[in-house]
């Protein structure tokens, strides 16, 4: 099994329990070594994003310990209609974030 095969294999056998959290994961990008890696649903800067990261790290160390260097990107953000909906309202009455009316 090459690096990539590895790599989806591992990925692959980590999405249901990701799905379950709300979170996703899939391979932007791959080579011999390297590889990208999109995170989505995943709170930033937080603990269990770390605890997460390095998890994931910790299996493909041991499943595919050629891929060497992993970087992480976060998901770029698309808001939903309703997200849009509450923007435009704070935009129009910027009190109603603070609860005053």
């Amino acid at each position: 099994m090459n690096a990539a095969e590895a790599l989806e294999q591992t990925l692959t056998d980590l999405k249901p329990m990701l799905d379950a959290a709300g979170r996703a994961i899939r391979v932007l990008e791959s080579d011999g070594t390297s590889c990208k890696i999109e995170l989505a649903g995943f709170c930033g800067d937080c603990a269990c994003t770390a605890s997460y990261i390095e998890g994931i790290q910790e299996i493909l160390a041991e499943k595919a310990p050629q891929i060497t260097n992993i970087e992480f990107v976060d998901a770029e953000i698309i808001p939903t209609e309703e997200v849009r909906r509450a923007e435009g309202s704070l935009r129009s009455d910027p009190s109603a974030a603070l609860g005053m009316m």
